[in-house]
């Protein structure tokens, strides 16, 4: 799905880059937008790393030996 945005990007960024005349905050704002696209692109990879969040999240709240709530 988001893998042509990468490639979209990538090839913009690359002919930015080779132009006589390089325009910085046009070549940051490309840039940005890969990184963003590269992050997001990979579907799987990224649930993986919110799963993986999420689990520790609920080990750390399991876990806690001091509850906020007040509750013993």
């Amino acid at each position: 799905m988001l893998d042509g945005v990468v490639t979209t990007l990538e090839r913009q960024l690359t002919n930015e880059v080779a132009s006589k005349v390089i325009n910085l905050p046009e070549v940051y704002r490309v840039q940005g937008q890969l990184g963003w696209a590269r992050k997001y692109a990979d579907l799987k990879k990224l649930s993986d790393m919110y799963r993986q969040q999420l689990e520790s999240i609920k080990n750390q709240i399991k876990y806690e030996k001091n509850p906020r709530d007040g509750a013993l």
